[in-house]
């Protein structure tokens, strides 16, 4: 397994924990002597809202739950409403039970300066009871580079 398959485990074990948090509303180590007092949830949601990747999670409806701000800075949400491709790629999950990529790259490319994010990929995974999270990068670089080494060796062949 990969370091990106782990931490994206991780990740999603988390976000269930959160889930968990919200809706049980306990305490973690109640009654056992907690020295921070932090729930799970505020500990995942702390996760979270650190990752360098975007996450969302999306509830059985497909409503967002949760979003950190490279999420929305790569436009998987708008206001608190979910990208339309992640909310019928979690809509799938949630009937199939399957890992569903997706690409979240933005349809506007055309604007701006092209400096912003130009590939998103994305991942929506099942959290159980219905809840989804989109997992998603900018690959935007990589893509950038490799049209860089396809231009390069056409240009020398």
């Amino acid at each position: 397994m990969t370091l990106a398959a782990v931490v994206l485990v991780a990740i999603g074990i988390l976000v269930l924990g959160l889930v968990s948090g919200f809706l049980v509303g306990r305490r973690a180590g109640a009654g056992s002597g907690s020295r921070a007092g932090a729930t799970v949830a505020d500990l995942v949601q702390r996760v979270v809202l650190s990752s360098h990747n975007g996450v969302v999670l999306l509830d059985p409806q497909g409503e967002v739950v949760l979003a950190n701000p490279p999420a929305r800075k790569l436009g998987l949400v708008s206001g608190s409403r979910p990208d339309e491709r992640a909310r019928r790629a979690a809509e799938q999950v949630r009937d199939s039970g399957q890992v569903v990529h997706v690409d979240l790259s933005p349809l506007d490319q055309g604007r701006g300066s092209g400096r912003g994010p130009t590939a998103v990929l994305g991942e929506v995974r099942p959290l159980g009871d219905d809840f989804t999270v989109v997992d998603a990068s900018d690959e935007s670089d990589a893509v950038r580079l490799e049209a860089t080494r396809r231009d390069f060796v056409a240009n020398v062949s």
